[in-house]
């Protein structure tokens, strides 16, 4: 009897356990940020290399700046993707204005935003181009 109580109580305790995921195995969301960008690029096979830091006056956050085989990237992160998409809505599609800021580029502007980041590459190494829109989706701004 003490037997088939025991074996009722482990088979209980056992599927519990198994419908109930701990902490651990629960799966976390986490929005793309840099890092992932950064690692992603790197994965590409692309030279990424931190320049600093700059802040813009068309996007709120300051942005860390790359040079990606040898030409600028410029990388915002915000708090959540509907602050980056508010500002993304701000670019002209051409790139030539951000909000009331004109921009002078000293090579051709792709703006590209996935979840809570926004990258600007300005360059013209269509490799390089291919590679962000294959990371962060279609480029929706620039040329």
């Amino acid at each position: 009897m003490r037997f088939i109580i025991l074996t009722a109580v482990l088979a209980v305790f056992g599927c519990t356990q198994a419908s109930v995921p701990s902490a651990s195995t629960q799966p976390s969301v986490s929005a793309f940020g840099i890092s992932d960008l950064v690692r992603e690029l790197r994965r590409s096979g692309l030279t990424v290399e931190g320049a600093g830091e700059i802040r813009q006056p068309f996007f709120s956050p300051k942005a860390r700046v790359f040079r990606l085989n040898g030409s600028d990237l410029q990388v915002y992160e915000y708090a959540d993707a509907a602050a980056a998409e508010r500002e993304a809505a701000t670019v002209a599609p051409e790139g030539g204005s951000i909000g009331t800021s004109m921009v002078a580029w000293l090579a051709t502007p792709h703006f590209f935003r996935k979840d809570r980041v926004i990258a600007i590459y300005i360059g013209s190494d269509q490799q390089v181009v291919a590679h962000l829109g294959k990371i962060m989706g279609e480029q929706f701004a620039g040329r």
